[in-house]
């Protein structure tokens, strides 16, 4: 199981832009759980359906995933937690 995520960076150095971009996330479990956590948590996406979505996954796949490696989503505060 793979999931994708973006994240870019913008570095203004004179007036030349430099993005950063990590264009997935390794398979660890614990890197999915931060990275989606800080994505909700910052309000880049309103829900966790929302941010799957937006990266071609389902968001059930996802839960499933993270449930098998002792993640439980926590729909009120928005993140996953360990069991």
């Amino acid at each position: 199981l793979f999931f994708l995520l973006t994240f870019a960076a913008i570095n203004y150095t004179n007036t030349s832009i430099y993005f950063t971009i990590m264009d997935h996330l390794p398979h660890d479990p614990a890197i999915l759980v931060s990275a989606i956590n800080m994505q909700l948590r910052d309000e880049e996406f309103n829900s966790l359906a929302e941010l799957c979505y937006a990266f071609g996954t389902d968001p059930a796949t996802v839960e499933h995933y993270l449930d098998e490696h002792g993640y439980i989503y926590n729909k009120v505060q928005k993140q996953f937690k360990e069991r």
